[in-house]
């Protein structure tokens, strides 16, 4: 298993599923599965810097001021499925722009399926991709291992937890998604993407996101729940409950 190292608070976006893609200035060919690790760098886990963030990416108060950083351990688990260059990448949805470095000559790692750990393990960390020591690896499926067995447990079917699959989402989600839009005076050629998106209290779901390639250049956020039922609609930063 290779290894990712991030500095905080980028690790955690990435565990609680704030953030699917990672930037970096170098690239790589590896698709596959990653430990996610928090380095033990502190530089940018001042509250106050967190605190800004956290409101420009639209969290809110995610962490407080006393969280106690998981530094020097691996907190998640994903499978890398893409390296594109940022000017290669699709439309993002505002959150995971501002959580990210996408100036031109950077590189997108792109995953999906992040889990994360109930119990952060100790490793240390390298640059670029590093090879997972053998019992950091065995531990990691341990912890797997149980979640399995308790989601198990509390539902009677023997199913893997929805932590560790990505559901597919409804075939007419992204018709639904421009169909508001268009009730909603969003106009012109739409330019869209759906993408999954995990909460840690809220659960599962998708997202799609919608810009205007004229006029304004508006964007159309559309929240769904795993069923495919719409959630919550926002055009630029007003929000509309339905």
């Amino acid at each position: 298993m290779k290894g990712l190292s991030l500095c905080e608070p980028w690790a955690s976006f990435m565990a609680l599923s704030f953030k699917k893609i990672e930037t970096r200035s170098w690239s790589t060919r590896y698709v596959g599965v990653v430990a996610l690790q928090a380095s033990r760098s502190k530089e940018c886990i001042k509250p106050e810097y967190v605190a800004d963030l956290c409101a420009r990416a639209g969290l809110g108060a995610v962490f407080a001021p006393d969280y106690a950083w998981p530094l020097g351990k691996v907190v998640a688990v994903g499978e890398l499925i893409a390296c594109l260059k940022t000017e290669e990448v699709p439309a993002l949805a505002p959150q995971e722009r501002a959580l990210g470095n996408y100036e031109p000559g950077r590189y997108a790692f792109g995953f999906r399926d992040v889990w994360r750990l109930p119990e952060p393990i100790p490793c240390r960390g390298a640059l670029s991709l590093w090879e997972v020591p053998p019992e950091v690896e065995h531990e990691i499926a341990a912890q797997k291992a149980r979640l399995a067995a308790a989601a198990a447990l509390e539902n009677g079917n023997g199913h893997t937890p929805p932590l560790l699959f990505e559901p597919r989402p409804p075939d007419d989600l992204l018709d639904r998604a421009r169909r508001w839009a268009a009730e909603n005076g969003l106009v012109g050629d739409l330019n869209a993407e759906w993408a999954l998106v995990r909460y840690p209290v809220e659960g599962h779901g998708f997202v799609v996101t919608l810009q205007e390639r004229t006029g304004a250049q508006r964007t159309a956020t559309a929240r769904f729940d795993q069923a495919g039922n719409p959630t919550m609609w926002t055009l630029d930063t007003k929000g509309v409950q339905i």
